[in-house]
């Protein structure tokens, strides 16, 4: 579950969580969840951009158990997650969604994707998304979010509004005057 809330909440990519250390977290000041410092990414290769993320709830709670069990505590530097790899994580993360019966592929990265797919259902901003998961170009969070943006744009909601409750043959009634 540790593994899923930083992939998922903290958008981190698979490197980023192979290199997380418990130094890098922190409770957060609303005492409901945790902070992740991202020392050095893809996108802040010399660490001179800060990247702090947030992660609450059952979430939050699930690294709080494993820095508890782990003595994290006592051992800043130590990795959250051993000596894993980024690699060795996402197999991990690919064999335990396999085990739980899921059908989809699961990667490391299918984290970080449905925290953007699912703040976009929920409705923030592009600029919010972006701010989450530390992406600095908006076309990402466009490429991550389309199918969610499909399922909440303008002929759904059409459609969702009533239209194609009351069909003959196979036309729904309201669509029928916009094809005459």
């Amino acid at each position: 579950m540790a593994l899923v809330s930083v992939l998922f909440l903290g958008a981190l990519r698979r490197a980023e969580a192979a290199t997380l250390t418990w130094g890098d977290l922190d409770h957060a000041a609303d005492a409901q969840g945790m902070v992740i410092c991202v020392r050095f990414s893809k996108t802040n290769p010399d660490g001179t951009d800060p990247d702090v993320r947030y992660v609450n709830g059952p979430f939050a709670d699930a690294i709080a158990r494993l820095r508890k069990e782990s003595g994290g505590d006592q051992y800043p530097d130590r990795r959250v997650f051993g000596g894993l790899t980024g690699a060795s994580l996402s197999r991990r993360l690919s064999a335990a969604a396999t085990a739980a019966g899921i059908q989809k592929h699961i990667t490391a990265h299918s984290g970080r994707v449905g925290l953007a797919v699912e703040l976009t259902r929920r409705g923030a901003s592009t600029h919010d998304v972006m701010h989450a998961g530390h992406w600095k170009s908006a076309a990402m969070v466009a490429h991550y979010s389309a199918a969610a943006r499909a399922e909440m744009g303008a002929v759904a909601r059409y459609m969702r509004s009533g239209c194609g409750r009351e069909t003959t043959g196979s036309m729904p009634s309201c669509a029928r005057p916009m094809l005459a």
